[in-house]
């Protein structure tokens, strides 16, 4: 068989490279699995593969829509790479990764259990086994690449909860285990600490201390200062006194700015889905901050009119973002913002309540089955038609 792979190859050369036959010689290559010979150094079906492949991932990555092809002779470059313990096999493994979670077409209909038991779950495996039988050359090398397969793994799971049981506490412990891989990267604490704040593993002042020490080990990070803003917001919503939760809900805003203005400076290579976090809850704290400081009868103050105007200037600027985590939040969060601004500040009502309805029935399209979705878009409708002139 090994010779009827060898006369494929030449007439793939033959036929100038044929993107279909030369997938076809890939696939059959490796899933025939013939041993080396005795005396052989190399596995002759591994340097097939390479050669046949090498090159073939970029025609494959330009085609209009790429299909499945693409991370079916990535997967298979991973596990030759990985039989000579090259961390380039763990890369491979990311590349396909990455493009099963944006793909188009076929390859976008596969589950997300699906892509970690098919890429992530191999990925370490093969890992660990080639640390485990030392047949790197680079471990240091080696050790933070597989770290990164974990923290993709982390990220799989913490993005897609209603995918995964349990899909948080695997989240942390594929952060944990990267973190043990990688213990010099300082993104994998802070990715950490947010988590432990999620599952409450720890005290409010153990973890707003931890979130300090994060801000000043990794100080482009603006992880800390979204958990810093998270647990004073709680603080703040479990404060009884309107002057300490008025403070508190300052010092809040205060926090999630300090995370947004790292993304305007030359910290952050441009917007991603912990800046969408990040203006989704810096709105909903700013709105806190104008529902607290409003008074029914009184002219509102200057704070409350600011506080009402950044809420909605957040959540419009989370709706840009086109790779965030669940899509709805920011739609919701700028539908709270507008509606408020017509309730409160009586501004631009017939405006604001039909802006509040678009972005309501655009969080009910990203999330049909929410009953909080439908709930929110029939409150703004009726209030557009009762108070703002609405059809």
């Amino acid at each position: 068989m090994y010779g009827w792979l060898k006369k494929a190859r030449q007439l793939d050369k033959d036929l100038g490279g044929e993107t279909d036959l030369q997938v076809c010689l890939a696939l059959a290559t490796w899933h025939k699995g013939t041993p080396p010979a005795r005396g052989q150094t190399s596995d002759p079906d591994v340097d097939l593969v390479l050669e046949l492949t090498s090159g073939l991932t970029k025609k494959l990555s330009e085609k209009p829509t790429p299909d499945l092809d693409y991370p079916s002779v990535l997967l298979v470059r991973a596990a030759a790479h990985l039989k000579r313990g090259s961390e380039e096999g763990l890369q491979e493994y990311l590349n396909a990764f990455e493009f099963l979670k944006k793909a188009e077409g076929a390859a976008a209909r596969i589950p997300n259990d699906r892509i970690n038991q098919a890429v992530l779950e191999p990925a370490i495996a093969s890992g660990q086994e080639v640390l485990k039988q030392r047949t790197t050359k680079s471990p240091d090398g080696f050790r933070r690449k597989l770290a990164q397969v974990y923290s993709a793994q982390g990220e799989l799971f913490q993005d897609n909860p209603r995918d995964f049981k349990d899909a948080l506490v695997l989240a942390l412990a594929s952060y944990d285990e990267a973190a043990r891989l990688d213990p010099a990267e300082p993104r994998l604490a802070v990715k950490k600490l947010v988590l432990r704040v999620d599952l409450r593993k720890g005290t409010p002042a153990e973890l707003l201390k931890e979130a300090e020490d994060a801000a000043r080990v990794a100080p482009s990070e603006p992880g800390p200062h979204y958990v810093r803003g998270k647990l004073l917001r709680e603080s703040a919503r479990l404060t009884r006194d309107k002057h300490g939760r008025l403070e508190k809900l300052r010092a809040t805003i205060e926090a999630y700015e300090a995370g947004i203005r790292l993304y305007d400076g030359k910290t952050k290579r441009g917007p991603d889905r912990e800046f969408a976090d990040l203006l989704v809850s810096g709105s909903e704290a700013c709105l806190h901050l104008g529902n607290d400081l409003h008074i029914d009868g009184v002219r509102p103050s200057e704070e409350e009119v600011k506080a009402f105007h950044l809420a909605r200037d957040l959540a419009r600027k989370a709706t840009q973002i086109g790779d965030r985590r669940y899509a709805e939040f920011a739609q919701t969060a700028l539908g709270n913002a507008l509606e408020d601004l017509a309730l409160f500040l009586k501004e631009n009502t017939k405006e604001n309540y039909g802006s509040a309805a678009e972005a309501f029935t655009a969080a009910k399209n990203d999330q049909p089955n929410l009953p909080k979705s439908w709930l929110d878009l029939g409150r703004a409708q009726y209030r557009w038609f009762q108070f703002g002139d609405g059809p």
